[in-house]
């Protein structure tokens, strides 16, 4: 069997393992944000929890084999390459930077919580605009950078400006479901109750 097809595979394969990891984390998110109960909020924050470790390992197997697959066929100087590269890199600073930091506060506000209703401050955190706009902008430049791969622009600045438009374009898809959830929000009045 030749090489090269056994890293193309390995390498779309760990694409297709962080897009499913990304989705969990979408849908993760989303029910944490909708979540009437604070049983829903430990089994979705121990799902983000579970789903956490294939990110890191998952993005050196997709840079590794796809050095591999650069340095057989390409330049690494190619436009597209380098802002994959840099695409890459950008996702991989907000999951640490932003994403791992916003897992371990929603940790800590939930441990001591009682079951019964989400209390504001974890709904604060699930409602993090930091985190919904990394994680979205992050499948973002996963997008753009699948376009690079198949459109091959050998332009650095416009396949650099591809990647950023594609990041920007899916940060600005987090904005409906903050929006929704502060709509949803229940007002505190000045005598701290409810309405």
């Amino acid at each position: 069997m030749d090489v090269d097809r056994v890293v193309l595979f390995v390498h779309v394969l760990a694409a297709m393992i962080l897009c499913g990891a990304g989705s969990v984390a979408h849908v993760g998110m989303a029910q944490l944000l909708s979540a009437d109960g604070m049983d829903v909020v430990r089994r979705w924050g121990r799902t983000l929890h579970h789903v956490d470790p294939f990110f890191g390992p998952g993005s050196v197997v997709l840079f590794l084999t796809g050095a591999y697959l650069v340095d057989q066929a390409f330049r690494w100087g190619t436009g597209w390459i380098v802002a994959s590269v840099a695409g890459l890199v950008a996702i991989e600073v907000l999951g640490i930077t932003v994403n791992r930091s916003w897992g371990k506060r929603l940790e800590a506000v939930i441990i001591d919580v009682p079951d019964g209703p989400v209390p504001p401050p974890v709904r604060a955190v699930a409602a993090s605009r930091g985190a919904w706009l990394a994680t979205h902008g992050t499948t973002g430049t996963v997008v753009g950078i699948l376009y690079l791969m198949t459109a091959k622009p050998t332009g650095t600045v416009g396949s650099l400006l591809t990647v950023a438009g594609f990041g920007l374009v899916g940060a600005l898809t987090a904005l409906p479901f903050l929006a929704r959830r502060r709509a949803q929000a229940p007002t505190v009045s000045a005598a701290g109750s409810t309405a």
